[in-house]
């Protein structure tokens, strides 16, 4: 007898359900009928989207799932993540979620920062997990780069000076800024696919939090792993803007029809939001505030 979960306003059975490290749980309401027949290596590729340092990771996945209207596929849940939930399109669900096509594409969509590093090799383990189990290819993930100075119609981002006014150009070269794209990848086959497109390989760094970790777990957990870096704010706020040149690179990589117009907008009128909330703080005295609540 399968279990039943309710997700948002609808019953829906489990057809998975396991627990990992005793405090992180997923549940995967869509049985895989496709990967399978796929063989080693033939199932979704699964883009991992999470918040870090700058919105880059999250606005990119979840374009992807707006764009591509991916379907919702599982949860990831734990007594120990905030009290919590996502709400969209009127129905509520876990902050973390697995949406996506077992044919085309999987994305996993963390919308909390985890506090602790346990909980975030829990996630990276249930993660590789899930990509073993789908025989998918790779993971991917994004990530912002506040060491590649870039410039928008010649205003400077890398300094820690400017007025915040500054941080909506009136015009935006995303054309330039993906030509900055680079990458880390764990993975031959996609390193030179990423590089055929133009991007730069990372030789010498370091990646903490979840990407960090992501890309240091991954020949152990035995899955590929890429991220792709794109140049964001060196000030510490966030730049939506870095998103942008990331969703025309995995398009191309993954061979998916994206239009990122709505994308570009979108990333304009959240960098409005930013910027609105640096200058009253500002005004205030007050040090920048948690940015992804």
């Amino acid at each position: 007898t399968r279990k039943r979960t309710t997700v948002g306003m609808t019953a829906a059975a489990v057809v998975f359900d396991q627990t990992y490290g005793g405090k992180i749980r997923v549940r995967e309401l869509v049985e895989d009928t496709k990967s399978a027949d796929a063989g080693a290596d033939g199932g979704p590729p699964v883009v991992f989207g999470f918040p870090s340092a700058s919105l880059t990771s999250v606005l990119a996945a979840g374009y992807l799932v707006d764009h591509l209207q991916l379907p919702l596929l599982g949860l990831i849940s734990s007594h120990f993540f905030p009290a919590r939930c996502m709400i969209e399109k009127f129905v509520p669900s876990h902050p973390i979620r697995i949406l996506g096509d077992f044919g085309k594409l999987v994305v996993v969509m963390c919308e909390i920062k985890l506090e602790t590093t346990e909980m975030a090799n829990l996630l990276c383990e249930a993660v590789f997990d899930f990509a073993r189990r789908h025989h998918s290819p790779c993971v991917l993930t994004f990530e912002g780069d506040p060491s590649k100075q870039f410039n928008h119609n010649g205003v400077n981002h890398n300094g820690g000076n400017q007025k915040s006014e500054s941080l909506i150009p009136e015009s935006i070269n995303f054309a330039e800024l993906e030509k900055k794209l680079m990458f880390v990848s764990t993975n031959q086959q996609y390193a030179a696919k990423l590089k055929e497109m133009g991007l730069t390989a990372v030789e010498n760094g370091i990646l903490s939090g979840l990407t960090g970790l992501l890309l240091a777990e991954s020949s152990l957990a035995g899955v590929p792993a890429a991220c792709i870096l794109s140049p964001s704010s060196s000030d510490g706020y966030p730049e939506a803007f870095s998103a942008v040149p990331v969703v025309h690179a995995v398009a191309t990589l993954l061979h998916v029809a994206v239009d990122t117009q709505k994308l570009e907008e979108k990333a304009k009128q959240l960098q409005h939001s930013v910027t609105t909330i640096i200058n009253s703080e500002k005004e205030a005295a007050k040090p920048p505030a948690t940015w992804y609540a």
